[in-house]
């Protein structure tokens, strides 16, 4: 299997792994979910987070406890709630929170790292596009639907989450609607030349065509303004990992309203 190192910083990269590392992480079974870990799979974009998710007996005061004792001044908690906690490890904003749905797929286990598979994440990117709104979930919500149909998508959120007839249809119209993505200012790093607009065009032949692929290949960046190329790492049960080539790079969801029709 192919990762995507080159979207990860150093720092993140490094985090990371110490953090997958950890045999009291693994134990309880963290798996990193999120932005990175599809950017890792699809190379699409930067990212400089880490979400940690677990769906064992953990709780956020034992998360923080072991944490603190293990990583002492190297991290900052900035807030505690009922599944989890945020703060920052080395700098590297990091989430880690007790997921409340039980996986339907297994993770993906690859040079020491647990990530999250497609399916299971194209279900919590759907779900986190249609009630965060923020814009680096379109993009990621656009780049899974270069590898799956919209169709595929919306029966591994029904499988995931159990929503409601209401809360189905609600997705299906937010995912549409990109007032609250342009009303935010965070740049973000693409790594494949595709533009927002094009991203919005994706979704949006999907959503009309849910059982047909939205293929709109991206451009090609110039080979001499591609720092990022010579990062992709191959992995497999008889090839070592290649070396990797890195660049230097120095929020809570609330429901949003669904549009008018």
């Amino acid at each position: 299997m192919m990762l995507h190192y080159q979207s990860l910083d150093t720092s993140t990269f490094n985090v990371l792994h110490e953090l997958m590392a950890n045999p009291t992480l693994k134990e309880a079974g963290f798996v990193l979910c999120g932005g990175t870990a599809l950017t890792l799979q699809l190379g699409h974009r930067m990212s400089t987070d880490i979400d940690l998710f677990s769906t064992l007996n953990v709780t956020a005061p034992k998360m923080k406890s072991f944490m603190e004792k293990t990583f002492g001044d190297r991290l900052d908690i900035t807030s505690m709630g009922d599944l989890g906690i945020r703060g920052f490890l080395d700098g590297v904003k990091l989430d880690m929170i007790k997921f409340p749905y039980p996986m339907k797929h297994s993770p993906l286990e690859v040079n020491g790292l647990r990530v999250i598979g497609l399916d299971d994440a194209s279900a919590m990117k759907l779900h986190a596009a249609a009630n965060r709104g923020a814009r680096r979930d379109y993009v990621d919500l656009a780049e899974l639907l270069q590898k799956m149909p919209f169709e595929r998508i919306l029966i591994n959120y029904q499988n995931q989450f159990n929503p409601s007839p209401q809360a189905l249809e609600h997705t299906r119209r937010a995912i549409t609607f990109f007032d609250d993505a342009e009303r935010t200012t965070t740049a973000i790093d693409m790594l494949n030349g595709r533009r927002w607009e094009t991203s919005k065009q994706i979704i949006r032949q999907s959503v009309a065509n849910p059982r047909h692929i939205q293929l709109l290949p991206p451009p090609k960046p110039p080979l001499a303004a591609n720092p990022h190329q010579q990062g992709i790492l191959t992995v497999n049960n008889s090839t070592p990992a290649l070396p990797v080539t890195f660049h230097q790079k120095g929020t809570t969801t609330k429901p949003r309203q669904s549009p008018k029709h």
